[in-house]
């Protein structure tokens, strides 16, 4: 049986996939990976059928999924890096290394054990009624 239509090319063939690795990784959307490859969204959205094309872009943003998750935990738990503090006394320009402390951010634990512990830590409660079922209410009028 002969196929009808244009031969499908392979898009890793006619897509650098290095390159989609990197733009998602820097965080960049499906829309602006496309511009950067002169393609639609709808053009994006169907080149990831093709199992390379959409492992380089999950790649990528897992990477950078990782880098947020991490600085995340380091705004929840606190953290100390290394910091260069420039003086200027009589005109004479001075450097000193110092440790800065980062203490922990209430905002980012909140959102980490809401997104980590939804059942303690949601704010939205849902009351059920025996067995996880409905609530049933009974009203009697009078005596």
């Amino acid at each position: 049986m002969v196929k009808k239509g244009r031969p499908k090319e392979k898009v890793a063939d006619k897509v650098n996939l290095e390159l989609v690795t990197f733009l998602s990784q820097k965080g960049f959307t499906n829309v602006e990976i496309g511009k950067v490859l002169g393609v639609t969204e709808m053009t994006i959205n169907r080149y990831k059928k093709d199992e390379k094309f959409l492992l380089a872009l999950k790649n990528g943003k897992e990477i950078s999924d990782s880098a947020v998750e991490k600085s995340l935990f380091e705004r929840a738990m606190g953290y100390s890096c290394p910091e260069t503090k420039v003086f200027c006394h009589e005109g004479v320009i001075t450097t000193h290394e110092v440790i800065k402390h980062y203490p922990p951010e209430v905002v980012a634990c909140i959102f980490w054990l809401k997104n980590r512990k939804p059942a303690e830590w949601r704010d939205k409660r849902e009351v059920t009624g025996a067995d996880g079922g409905p609530m049933k209410v009974k009203i009697t009028y009078g005596n």
